[in-house]
């Protein structure tokens, strides 16, 4: 059955195109929500009342603008190993659904694909704990 003919699996691949966008976005997101917290961390809590890493700041009761810039660079960076792996799997989710919207929907690719978006969730769990 040629996928010309198949409305549904058109209706699918063109979904697919919108999730695959949708995750590039979410990615941009992430990292803005994540310097923003380092950034500005007193605007991050009062106005995104959510961010990774403002509630941990506000935690530990140290003011991150008076931190030398080498410090910040560290502690951001340091703090943003669970996102590093979150955001390795939207990219691998990003590729899923692009393959998706080929309609390569059973491919080695797509399976490929799809074990390293679980992988790098299981990453990002085991991150975060630590």
């Amino acid at each position: 059955m040629s996928s010309k003919n198949n409305p549904e699996l058109n209706r699918l691949a063109l979904n697919s195109k919108y999730m695959a966008i949708l995750t590039l976005l979410l990615m941009a997101l992430l990292v803005l929500i994540e310097l923003l917290s380092w950034l500005f961390p007193e605007f991050a809590l009062s106005h995104l009342g959510f961010t990774f890493s403002a509630s941990m700041i506000d935690g530990l009761n140290v003011d991150v603008t008076q931190m030398p810039l080498w410090q910040q660079i560290s502690c951001m960076l340091l703090a943003t190993l669970p996102l590093l792996a979150l955001l390795i799997a939207a990219l691998n989710l990003y590729r899923l659904f692009s393959l998706y919207a080929k309609q390569q929907y059973f491919s080695d690719e797509a399976a490929i694909r799809l074990r390293l978006v679980g992988r790098a969730i299981f990453y990002w769990v085991i991150v975060r704990i630590l």
